[in-house]
């Protein structure tokens, strides 16, 4: 606790009065009780004044007032507010900004204890215009996990090297007022410039010439982003970065920055004697940044898989609906008692997205613990006789599956109605599971995305693959139900009996998450136990199960036969390489059953096959060459290797491999001796250290379907699957091991197809569909030193037309995995794998949507979203045009593109043609302006269905490109567009006349820079978008640009007397839309517009020819009947709601066009 009590000043420099109430209220309610208020107000209106009157005489905190005639200036104002604090400290406040209770309090306690601070600062949280918490972005995520000191001086090379304001603004920063006061007016400027965007650290950075910073890692201030901070900055300049560069100018030329600095900066935790250490402070900030990222994402991905109250709706009666919906039957099991954790669990059930409800019952040590309010059955939990209450439990239940649980687990929102609606398809499985979910201490969420049944997986890690299986009723009834004796393994070890009893193929994954649920570790004795009687039933008698402390197991299936192995590499002219692989092999294997053949391709330099004869004759006999007729393709090679050798088992190895564990082949042999093996890998690294090969996911093209390809060596892997034996669809052949009868039974490799790459891929497929497992060996290890390279196109389409259905349908890459991500390991788009009106029969569409493009937006956005919404179509918009094994993997039955001609969109239109039968659709907005781009639209037009325009004028020139071209005029969505906030009744003295614009539309505001300058003198100029700069001067409010599905809001707080719409005179503004025309009426702004094909319709508002004169007496004749302006404003935007508004009629159109119905 502090011993002293200084007077802290809190200070706020007051222009903006739309937020000032909350930021003044902040302030009087800290917890810390020596304050003073501040407040030197710059605003006009008398707003600011009023507030602080109504708060004067009943806050406990002193407000002293100070209003500035004339107005000073946003920093100007800040030292007149210092100059009258009286405070030892300062806390700047600023307005549109909110300090938590403690947030003083905090600051004062740090800054008191250590003298050696000049600035506390600490994580802040970014709100938004309604004061709704956002996502930080960087700058503004937290880099610590706790609270700090930075050392003042390092941080500022630091800065200077990365200009990056991690620290937080002022309404952030507390310091001594005698410092700020020295500062004075320079306090944001450096060597007397001030620094714009960035004059936060410049005033840092002054402090930091005095002392350290102190950061704390508790939220004290609410830091607002809105449109408002645009009205007095100028934005061009910020976005440009000039601040940032001034900033490091000047901080090298003061001598304040070491230019060879600024990468390790010293960092203590905020505790008495802790010492300083040397952080990578950057580093620090990025992984911060990604894990925080990641979590974002993830959460908005758990989110976004609620459905809304229409679909719940339809859902429900679907259930219902159905003539047998298998039921669920919930035990939650309450050794503890814990009424907190078991209510968790019971509250999660019953706020379920759909009326879907399982039948629970609860077994718990104290009957009493249950809230009775919830529909549920109790049972005295006997802990000793688990095994023996569970089974009677199924004995006695009508549910067709039983899940066990346990307190404090929660289900997610649509876990259950996920797995309800995919359970028909499970009728044949003895136990079906789903996905989980986890939330740390922070409650940030993490996903576990199981792949399907993976037989090594699951005996190498049950403690993540055993969990929450759904059990069918009569498998638990035909295996004898659960067994004593497995504490913490019950599941795990009915799970192997099933195995035994069902095989691999009678279990389901649902790829759903249905429960956050903790860490829940098998005991390493009943989990062995579990594992051994598993294994003695399948004839593995010697086996030996060795339990790890992660909670692991390794498996050594004790063989006795030790089978001859052919080792089959192929030569290359790369001499080095080819001497480092077979060096390696030979020194590196202890296992002394084998052969190794070298295949000359007929390409090798006369340097290697030298080589070659003098290690033949060197290794007497246990390396034997293969010659072949002519050049021969690696496939073709290794096929030849196959033919000459003599072993049970080929083992083919890439001469741009290494071994480097003398277990390698054992290892491979521990699995490839199993009779449901067919093909062992290894694990891969390049040279570096990276993984390199981890298992083969065939569908991800991008990164050659290699699995955590460039994790780092020693890394876990996702689910810790990079340190545990599993199965995978596919092996690479850089090291590969196969049966030799089965590699001849198959065929060998498709040299024919695939002539390198990808015949592995094929190999291991068509040993698939015979029922042979293909599995990744952990513990066997090498080095391939070859580069990692996208498959080729020719390599990409001869898979996908053989097996296309099995690259989008791995079983071992779970469906919520995007395949589109070059390491396989990233959570998939929500667009691509939530699709609950798939079941409901609603027609799949998706949609190429470009987030900046304005037309896009309106037409294709907003009307999938309204066809969603209405459970019409199952609807999804993407950024990017998924590759063709995901679109495959999606199902749509449409596929709508839109924008400039593109190569790449003209392949995917053929692919897509080429694979599937979804219809091709596309919206054309623009028509090129080169010759070369129009011959690319029209071979892209001929690869489309159908062609859908905005305009007339488009329509025309579609018709002479396409045989099918739909015209559909634009609407507006009425969710977002239809209560707009209207226009004040009570003006400014001059007219508010506004233009908006995305960065493609500056050619149309520079249409009327002559019009702007005329006018100056005249109106308020508005602009709410990209300005040139030659205008800038004249422009009273300049907005940035802000995110599409915010601009009805950000439109109408405009408050515009008369809004303008101009189009610059060329060929892309005579096919443009009325979009801005009914944004501008539904805002109800009255409208000046070019006289444009695509502004003549029915809409009230004035068009003028594309010259200035016109423009300048149109807009000053509007101004002249300011009551008629407003009535003309009303009239617009009651024809944009009459007539302008997305319909049914409107969906059903966009329907027909997509689908072609």
């Amino acid at each position: 606790m502090l011993t002293s009590n200084p007077l802290v000043s809190i200070v706020i420099p007051a222009y903006k009065a739309e937020y000032f109430e909350a930021a003044l209220l902040s302030a009087c309610n800290q917890t810390y009780d020596n304050l003073e208020i501040v407040i030197c107000d710059d605003n006009r209106s008398g707003a600011i004044a009023a507030i602080v009157e109504r708060y004067r005489h009943s806050s406990r905190v002193p407000i002293h007032y100070f209003h500035n005639d004339p107005a000073l200036g946003e920093i100007r104002n800040a030292v007149a507010c210092v100059e009258a604090a009286r405070g030892k400290y300062i806390k700047t406040l600023h307005d549109d900004d909110e300090l938590l209770p403690q947030s003083v309090a905090a600051l004062v306690d740090v800054m008191e204890r250590d003298p050696s601070i000049a600035l506390a600062s600490s994580r802040r949280l970014v709100i938004n215009e309604e004061g709704e918490i956002t996502p930080p972005k960087l700058p503004y995520m937290f880099p610590f996990s706790g609270d700090v000191v930075i050392d003042g001086p390092q941080l500022v090379s630091f800065l200077a090297r990365y200009p990056l304001n991690f620290i937080g603004e002022p309404s952030c920063m507390l310091c001594r007022r005698e410092d700020l006061l020295e500062l004075g007016d320079q306090v944001m400027s450096l060597q007397g410039k001030l620094i714009l965007g960035f004059g936060d650290m410049a005033m840092a950075a002054q402090l930091f010439q005095r002392g350290n910073l102190a950061l704390l890692a508790q939220p004290l201030t609410r830091y607002r982003v809105s449109q408002q901070q645009g009205s007095r900055v100028n934005w061009v300049q910020l976005e440009s970065g000039q601040g940032q560069k001034d900033f490091t100018r000047s901080v090298y030329e003061l001598g304040w920055a070491d230019p060879e600095g600024g990468v390790l900066v010293e960092v203590a935790p905020l505790q008495p004697g802790a010492l300083f250490q040397p952080v990578n402070l950057m580093k620090l900030i990025i992984d911060n940044s990604i894990r925080v990222q990641t979590a974002q994402f993830t959460a908005h991905w758990m989110d976004g898989r609620v459905s809304g109250t229409e679909h719940s709706r339809l859902l429900a009666e679907h259930l219902l609906g159905r003539p047998h919906q298998p039921s669920i039957g919930v035990i939650v099991l309450d050794p503890d008692a814990d009424r907190e954790a078991l209510q968790r669990t019971l509250h999660s059930l019953y706020r379920q997205d759909s009326a879907y409800t399982p039948h629970v019952t609860v077994l718990s040590v104290d009957p009493q613990v249950q809230d009775r309010t919830l529909p549920c059955s109790l049972m005295q939990l006997q802990p000793q006789e688990l095994a023996a209450q569970l089974n009677q439990l199924v004995q006695d239940s009508n549910c067709d599956w039983l899940l066990l649980v346990h307190a404090g687990e929660a289900f997610t929102a649509a876990g259950l109605t996920g797995v309800a609606l995919e359970l028909p398809g499970a009728a044949g499985c003895a136990a079906v599971f789903a996905d989980y979910a986890t939330r740390d201490a922070q409650g940030q969420v993490s996903i576990g995305l199981r792949p399907g049944f993976n037989l090594d997986l699951l005996l190498g890690n049950p403690s993540v693959m055993a969990g929450h299986w759904l059990f069918s009723r009569e498998a638990l009834l035909g295996s004898g139900g659960f067994s004593e004796g497995f504490k913490g393994a019950m599941e795990f070890e009915l799970i192997l009996r099933l195995i035994n009893q069902h095989g691999t193929n009678a279990f389901g994954h649902i790829p759903e998450p249905l429960l956050f649920s903790g860490a829940r570790v098998i005991e390493a004795s009943t989990g062995r136990l579990a594992i051994e009687q598993h294994l003695h039933v399948r004839g593995y008698n010697q086996v030996q199960v060795t339990p790890l402390d992660t909670g692991h197991f390794v498996i050594d299936y004790g063989h006795v036969h030790q089978p001859l192995v052919s080792i089959v590499v192929v030569a290359n002219s790369d001499l080095t390489a080819l001497e480092r692989c077979l060096t390696s092999v030979l020194e590196h294997t202890p296992y002394p059953h084998y052969e190794l053949l070298v295949v000359e391709c007929g390409d090798e330099s006369p340097q290697v096959s030298r080589w070659l004869q003098d290690v033949e004759q060197f290794t007497q006999g246990q390396l034997r060459i293969v010659r072949g007729q002519g050049p021969l393709t690696v496939s073709a090679a290794r096929n030849l290797g196959a033919e000459q050798a003599s072993g049970e088992f080929l083992l083919f190895f890439s001469s741009q491999s290494v071994v480097i564990h003398g277990q390698w082949l054992q290892q491979l042999l521990n699995h490839g001796l199993r009779p449901e093996v067919a093909v062992v890998g290894g694990k891969g690294f390049s040279a570096d250290g990276k993984i390199s090969h981890a298992g083969l996911l065939p569908g991800v093209f991008s990164g050659a379907g290699r699995v955590f390809a460039g994790e780092a060596g020693e890394a876990t892997g996702y689910l810790n699957r990079l340190q545990l034996d599993q199965n995978y669809s596919a092996i690479s052949h850089d090291c590969m091991l196969v049966r030799s009868a089965l590699f001849t039974e198959a065929g060998g490799f498709d040299a024919p197809s695939f002539a390198d790459e990808g015949a592995d891929i094929d190999l291991c497929l068509r040993l698939g569909q015979h029922g042979y497992l293909m599995v990744w060996a952990a513990r066997c290890m090498y080095i391939n030193t070859a580069e990692i390279a996208p498959f080729a196109a020719a390599t990409q389409h001869a898979l996908c037309e053989r097996w296309l259905a099995n690259l989008a349908r791995d079983p071992v890459c779970n469906a919520n995995i995007s395949l589109d991500d070059r390491s396989a390991t990233m959570l998939g788009s929500l667009a691509l794998n939530w699709r609950p009106l798939f079941c409901l029969g609603a027609p799949v569409v998706l949609a190429h949507v470009d987030p900046h493009s304005d037309s896009a937006w309106h037409r294709l956005g907003q009307s999938l979203h309204q066809h969603q919404q209405r459970a019409i179509l199952q609807a999804a918009q993407v950024e990017r045009i998924p590759g063709i094994v995901e679109l495959e993997r999606f199902g749509a039955q449409a596929i709508i593109l839109h924008g400039h001609p593109e190569q790449a969109k003209l392949q995917a239109l053929r692919d897509i043609k080429k694979y599937t039968s979804a219809a091709r659709v596309y919206e054309l907005d623009v028509l090129p302006q080169t010759r070369e781009d129009m011959q690319l639209l029209r071979e892209m037009l001929a690869e489309v269905d159908r062609v859908v325009v905005a305009t007339s004028m488009m329509a025309e020139v579609g018709r002479h490109l396409h045989h099918d071209v739909r015209l559909i005029e634009t609407r507006l969505n009425p969710e977002l567009w239809l209560n707009v906030p209207q226009p004040c009744v009570q003006r400014s003295a001059r007219p508010r006349v506004g233009w908006l614009g995305l960065p493609a539309d500056a050619d149309d505001l520079a249409s009327i820079a002559a019009v702007i300058e005329c006018l100056s003198a005249e109106v308020d100029w508005v602009i709410h978008g990209a300005c040139p700069p030659a205008l800038r001067g004249h422009i009273k409010e300049l907005y940035p640009a802000v995110a599409l599905a915010q601009r009805p809001q950000a439109l109408a707080r405009l408050d515009l007397d008369l809004a303008l719409a101009p189009l610059c005179t060329s060929m892309a503004s005579e096919f443009k839309g009325p979009e801005r025309l009914l944004e501008y009426g539904a805002c109800g702004f009255p409208v000046i517009c070019s006289d444009m094909p695509g502004y003549r319709n029915t809409l009230p508002v004035t068009r003028v020819s594309n010259n200035a004169e016109d423009w300048v007496q149109a807009i000053r004749a509007q101004l002249a009947d300011r009551p008629g302006l407003r009535q003309a404003g009303l009239q617009l935007r009651a024809a944009v709601q009459r007539e302008w508004m997305l319909d049914q009629a409107t969906l059903d159109a966009w329907r027909s066009a997509w689908l072609g119905d």
